[in-house]
């Protein structure tokens, strides 16, 4: 597991600000508890996106220290956010937040 690291990466943000499907499959990693296949199964059921398409945004969100789950050969264990995808899904939600409150002023 990486260590968690409280300064949130500005590759992270900057391969994630303007792609909602990204934090989509942050948030709905939040609610699931799943293998990574069943995730990405029932993810594309309900998106209509790609298996491969949604594997490659897993896989990055892998590399970019995000979620963690089992690659091929590993020990099985279920797909999850990591301390730093939390926080950076969090950051996320709350700038959300405040730009549809500072819209409503």
């Amino acid at each position: 597991m990486q260590a968690f690291d409280n300064r949130i990466n500005a590759e992270v943000f900057d391969s994630l600000k303007l792609k909602p499907q990204w934090l989509s499959i942050l948030r709905n990693i939040g609610l699931a508890e799943s293998t990574a296949t069943s995730f990405v199964e029932e993810y594309c059921a309900i998106t209509g996106e790609s298996r491969s398409t949604v594997w490659y945004r897993l896989k990055r969100l892998k590399e970019l220290g995000l979620v963690d789950f089992t690659e091929k050969g590993d020990e099985p264990k279920p797909l999850r956010l990591t301390q730093q995808g939390q926080s950076v899904l969090r950051s996320s939600l709350a700038r959300q937040y405040y730009v549809a409150v500072a819209y409503r002023a």
